[in-house]
This record gives C-alpha cells, structure tokens and sequence, in this order.
C-alpha cells in the first residue's frame, strides 16, 4: 500500500497566468499553504479556502524577513497578490485594515471545472518546507520554489493510485507520477531561461523536493532528456523509467559516458585554475625580481648635502644585474646592450639640456 502524503492544493488556474513571473509562482504556492482543511472527491470543486493572511505572513512562510531585501521582497509579494486577483486566480473577498499594522486579506482559491486548467495541482508538503528551509539565498530560493511549481503541473497526487489498480499498475498510470517537458517549456511558464531552469533543478534535486533520471529517447541517440517526479514519488519514477526502457522507448544513459565527460570538464577547469595560477605566480616573481633589483642598487644620499636626491642607480653593473633588470622590465636579454647604450647616450645629453635652466648662467647673460 502506497503511504499518503501530506499536501497542499494549487489551482491549475495559475497555469493560465500571462507574463507570470518567478514570485508569482512562489507566492501562489505559499497561499496554497494557508488553505482551509480541504479533503475532496468532488470534481466540480469550484473554489478553496484561504486562511486570513498578510504580505508579511506570506514573507515569513518563505523566510524572507531574514535577509536585508524586506523591502523589496515585500512590494513583489504585493505586486503578485495584485496580479493573482485580477487573472481571477485568487478571489480577494475582503480586505481588513488596521491602523500602523499590515492589511489583513480574506481570500480563496478559484478552481476550473472545466476547459485546459481544471483541477488542481498538489504541493508535497515537506518538499515546500524542504525548498523554503534548505535555500539559504533569497532569488535561488524563489526561482526553486517557482521551477518545482511548474514541474508539478504534470504531476499528480497519489489519488491516481485507484487507476494504477485498475490497470493492473501499467505504464499508462505511471504517467500520472513523472514529468517530461524540457526546460525550456518548464521555464517558459514562468518567464525564466533554461540557465536559471538548471541551476534550480540542481538545488531542488539538492533539497530533496524533486527527483530525475537521465536517459535517451527511441531514435534520439545523441539527446539526453530529464525525466523528473516529486521527491516523495522516486519509486513510481524509477519504475516508468524502468518500464520504457523494456519497451525500447528510452535508452539509458551510459554512465561511464557521463563520468568520462564530468571528468573532462573537471581537468579543463583545473588547467584553467593551474595557468591562471601560474600566471599570476610568474607576474608576482618578476614584480619581485624588479624590486630585488631596484633594492640592491639603491644608494641613500646624504640628507645634509641634498634631501631631493633619495636614489642612486649604479647601471654599470656586472652582467648578471643586466639579466635581471632585463626580466624585470619584460625585455629580451639580448637587447639589454642596446637598451645600456641609449641610457650612456641620455646621460651625456642630460648636464647640457638642464643647463640652460641652471641660477649662474642666467646671471652671466643678464
């Protein structure tokens, strides 16, 4: 016998919100968490009771009034409780106000009985508080909890257990327990890209809100596809992959293939770390080599005869200094003699070019 889960229900009517962004799936999902007790076998459902709540309860249930965006995080919750009401998702019926303290809405779901979004969705309820209490980072946060959200559109409650009965547990009630959409279709419902899609399937994999096997489709050799179920339905998912691959529609992913890969992409990233450690290694020894130099070289001058006159550079050095000076400066050592033969030249030019300027000469034109 399958173990009942805890849940909340999520109006499928959410699916049909346009231009839905990431804090309008989590919040719709944090509503469905104040839900009245709702037990139901009638198809014709046509609304769900919401506890009493404000936009501060809302940023609590998420763990969101720890961080230094309140702020912000509160006027995107208030934004979406606008934007659910119009689309007619949620029905607000009442609005309590009170003096210095937060609005207070009397609110329910509306549920479809009929046309693409009837029924309801089920929220796994450790698999909300999994996402809500594991994610630390306020946006990874969201965009996880919005991605699981639109993942579970395909998934459904384990109510479908009497049609698994029924059909003798074929793969045709399996279905009811997996989701195949790619991340694109997974992301495009609440505006996110397939980047962000990975990145919050990893954290829910992560978390424990939601599993996925890999495998290849019947005619698709080179295309890995996701197959991703609840948590709290690993089982079912592994027993549909299980039972695709016997009728030849999946293959399975070569796990000696995807390690090799990993592998590949792990040293490319170590070369990548190793030459950009070595670089920066081999700037800080010609830095140091240049300083060395400089060091060796400095002569302090007699503060009494001239304070301005702090460094005296001997260039005629032997030729190891040369090597070294031309390191330092990143020129070919066998380009230093040229370099020492212009710096003789600039030196036998600098008394007559200064001389002009000097008190004495002045005096005797004058």
């Amino acid at each position: 016998m399958t173990q009942q889960k805890e849940y909340y229900s999520l109006t499928n009517k959410l699916y049909s919100l346009q231009d839905a962004n990431h804090f309008d799936y989590a919040v719709m999902a944090t509503l469905a968490t104040f839900n009245y007790p709702f037990v139901t076998d009638d198809k014709t459902t046509e609304e769900i009771k919401i506890q009493p709540f404000s936009v501060v309860d809302i940023a609590n249930r998420l763990r969101l009034n720890q961080t230094r965006n309140v702020k912000i995080n509160a006027n995107k919750i208030k934004e979406s409780i606008v934007k659910l009401a119009k689309a007619d998702i949620i029905q607000i019926d009442e609005v309590v106000k009170s003096d210095g303290r937060e609005n207070t809405f009397v609110a329910k779901q509306i549920v479809d009985v009929k046309g693409q979004y009837t029924g309801f969705a089920s929220i796994n309820a450790d698999e909300y508080f999994n996402i809500v209490l594991k994610i630390k980072k306020d946006a990874e946060k969201i965009k996880a909890m919005a991605c699981y959200v639109s993942i579970i559109q395909r998934i459904f409650k384990t109510a479908k257990d009497e049609l698994a009965k029924q059909a003798k547990f074929n793969i045709s009630s399996l279905n009811y327990y997996v989701n195949w959409e790619s991340q694109e279709t997974i992301g495009n419902k609440y505006g996110m890209s397939r980047k962000a899609v990975s990145k919050s399937i990893e954290l829910l994999v992560e978390v424990e809100a939601i599993a996925i096997k890999e495998v290849r489709q019947k005619g698709k050799a080179k295309e890995i596809k996701n197959v991703y179920s609840k948590f709290a339905d690993k089982d079912k998912l592994d027993m549909y992959v299980s039972e695709q691959l016997e009728n030849g529609e999946y293959t399975k992913v070569n796990d000696k293939t995807v390690k090799v890969v990993k592998e590949k992409t792990q040293q490319a990233k170590e070369v990548k770390e190793v030459i950009e450690e070595t670089e920066t290694q081999q700037v800080v020894e010609v830095v140091e080599v240049a300083e060395d130099v400089t060091t060796e070289q400095v002569e302090m001058v007699d503060k009494k005869e001239d304070k301005q006159k702090v460094i005296n550079i001997n260039i005629n050095d032997d030729e190891r200094i040369k090597r070294m000076q031309a390191l330092a400066s990143f020129q070919n050592v066998k380009n230093v003699d040229i370099v020492d033969e212009r710096e003789e030249e600039s030196e036998s030019n600098e008394f007559d070019l200064l001389a002009e300027y000097r008190t004495d000469k002045k005096i005797a034109t004058v």
